[in-house]
């Protein structure tokens, strides 16, 4: 016979575990270490990976440049900031190095960062359009931007003054 103690909160039942509770604490066992072992992959191992500055985000930031500066006529720049006019509603986005970051702003105002991670971010003016210089993690990379403007016939396109 079972004995059965009965107090006034609790009624105890010594017939012990039974096989559906052992079941039930094995699979969420097995869940929970497939769940850590996971985590802990990600933060040891693959962690600091994503951390770095990439290549493919520097080509995504040139190729937003490109389709920008393509839609541009008037454009300057200083040593670390590129101004264009957009002439739909002649406000000037720039973009500069601002902390770690390459940022744009329109008008002066806003915060649309670009790339993040960023040690110098160098613009130098030619004749055919700018140069972009940006350097990371001991890594440069430089990328040439043409303006649609330029052409031989146009803006002195001389041979000479190509190079």
């Amino acid at each position: 016979m079972l004995k059965h103690t009965v107090s006034r909160y609790i009624c105890r039942n010594e017939q012990g575990v039974t096989l559906l509770e052992l079941m039930i604490g094995i699979v969420i066992f097995l869940y929970m270490t497939s769940v850590f072992s996971f985590m802990f992959h990600y933060w040891t191992v693959a962690g600091g990976k994503y951390n770095d500055f990439s290549y493919e985000e520097l080509l995504l930031f040139v190729n937003h440049l490109q389709m920008e500066f393509n839609g541009t006529e008037l454009y300057w720049t200083d040593k670390q900031k590129l101004y264009l006019l957009k002439p739909e509603d002649q406000s000037i986005v720039h973009y500069e190095h601002y902390n770690d970051k390459v940022r744009r702003q329109v008008g002066g105002r806003g915060h649309e960062v670009f790339l993040q991670r960023v040690e110098t971010f160098q613009v130098y003016e030619k004749p055919y359009g700018i140069d972009i210089v940006v350097s990371s993690n001991k890594q440069t990379w430089e990328k040439s931007l043409i303006h649609p403007s330029f052409s031989i016939g146009r803006n002195g396109g001389t041979e000479e003054e190509r190079q």
